[in-house]
């Protein structure tokens, strides 16, 4: 990638177990390794998403749920190069 391209970039992961509430997840691009990196381009509440309550019979919240800070691992990346994807997943 280079300044000023145009690419499109999917991030494919699991949503991890989460205590009820409103989350905001903000996206990063980075290069290099986990160990040594620059980021390249940052988003801060790219997208909001609400975890609904998940209470069993007994009327109690999962106590395995996460809160606060956390890394959502990806299971893929898609990178365009150049291409305009519309929010089907089509290049137009």
């Amino acid at each position: 990638m280079s300044p000023g391209d145009n690419d499109n970039v999917d991030f494919h992961w699991s949503v991890p177990d989460l205590v009820p509430g409103a989350y905001r997840i903000s996206l990063a691009v980075s290069d290099g390794s986990v160990e040594g990196f620059e980021v390249c381009d940052y988003i801060e509440d790219a997208m909001d998403l609400t975890a609904l309550d998940s209470r069993g019979s007994n009327g109690m919240a999962s106590r395995n749920g996460a809160k606060g800070y956390f890394q959502l691992h990806c299971t893929a990346v898609t990178v365009y190069r150049n291409q305009v994807v519309n929010k089907g997943g089509s290049v137009v």
